[in-house]
């Protein structure tokens, strides 16, 4: 009789692991899958919903998955942290996105003393190459606006873009094309 009763709950504990082995490999599965999984895992464990749910198995069955879950839910979490931290920006991009952030701002308002073009000028030393040419790029916008606005004249602008263009931080086709945004006066 008491083999009877093994058998029957090592029968019972192995169909309770078959049925609930709904692991997901964490490397080649999608961060919709993994995100979906994590759900999935968060409310069994919210529900404490794990082996089988009768008779003295359950005791054993119930730490066992729980047990396997509590793993998978750390593999999936260690798998989307690796992945969150492979497109998170780097110390000198993120560097380089506050300076031209800075440089924008000052650039924004008229450069109205001394001080504020010193800043802007520091901003600009310490960036990157490429953050350099896209804050180039954004103050010819800005030349542009002040001309609509009265504050440049077209000849100042078009000496200033032809510059731009032998810099190479434009083309001559971008440097006609923003001429014709500024009024001729």
């Amino acid at each position: 009789m008491n083999r009877i009763r093994t058998t029957v709950a090592i029968t019972l504990l192995a169909c309770a692991g078959v049925a609930n082995a709904k692991t997901i490999n964490t490397s080649t599965a999608t961060t919709e899958q993994l995100l979906a999984r994590r759900a999935v895992i968060e409310n069994k464990m919210r529900d404490d919903n794990f082996g089988v749910f009768w008779g003295p198995t359950r005791w054993i069955s119930h730490a066992a998955e729980k047990n396997s879950v509590l793993k998978e839910q750390q593999a999936i979490t260690a798998e989307l942290a690796r992945r969150d931290g492979a497109n998170a920006p780097t110390p000198s991009q993120a560097k380089d996105t506050m300076l031209l952030n800075a440089f924008k701002e000052i650039a924004r308002h008229d450069y109205g003393n001394k001080s504020d073009r010193s800043l802007a000028a520091t901003c600009y030393k310490q960036m990157s190459p490429a953050t350099q040419h896209i804050a180039r790029l954004f103050l010819l916008d800005r030349l542009i606006v002040g001309a609509q606005q009265g504050k440049v004249t077209r000849a100042q602008v078009s000496a200033i873009f032809q510059k731009a263009v032998a810099r190479g931080d434009m083309t001559r086709a971008e440097m006609d094309a923003a001429l014709r945004q500024v009024p001729q006066r």
